[in-house]
């Protein structure tokens, strides 16, 4: 039931500050998971404050990893996805063989210098998201960090931070 009630399967916690390669980062928190059309089961999380020389712009504090058939383990190190203005929020879902990451956006000071390397960089022709925006990406293969692509953002900036869900009906996105 959707109410539940709930109870773990696990006798401790499935990503934590002392897993290797989830850290450093600011807050191992937000988990979005998504089973793709492989069944293989996927787990992107993290988020707050820049790490590891970090900065607003690029805060290298999201993660991503695949899930072990039981979904109860982690299978391999979590990697960076290099998500700009990283917040938190971090969902993940795949369309059209695709996966799409998708984060709330900080509210640091947008640079147009900095945006327009990026843009040019990467081969995008978007302007940078407002904070608080819901921002994706989307990748072939999500443990390349490489492979991910900015393609964008959706919603408008709030004055908290946003969350979202994409959910499909009858065949559309929302």
């Amino acid at each position: 039931s959707p109410l539940g009630p709930w109870k773990s399967p696990n006798n401790k916690l499935m990503i934590h500050r002392d897993t290797p390669g989830a850290t450093p980062c600011s807050a191992v928190f937000d988990p979005g998971v998504t089973i793709d059309e492989n069944g293989v089961g996927w787990i992107s999380f993290g988020g707050l404050d820049p790490v590891d020389g970090g900065d607003s712009f690029n805060p290298k504090n999201a993660r991503i990893v695949k899930l072990k058939p039981n979904m109860t383990e982690i299978d391999g190190q979590p990697v960076r996805i290099p998500a700009p203005y990283h917040f938190e929020a971090n969902e993940l879902n795949v369309i059209g063989g695709k996966y799409v990451y998708t984060y709330c956006s900080n509210w640091a000071e947008r640079k147009a210098d900095e945006w327009n390397a990026y843009k040019s960089e990467h081969n995008i022709n978007v302007n940078a998201p407002g904070g608080g925006t819901m921002c994706y990406m989307v990748s072939d293969n999500p443990l390349d960090p490489e492979s991910w692509e900015f393609k964008g953002y959706y919603g408008p900036g709030v004055a908290g931070n946003n969350h979202s869900h994409l959910q499909t009906f009858q065949g559309n996105y929302y």
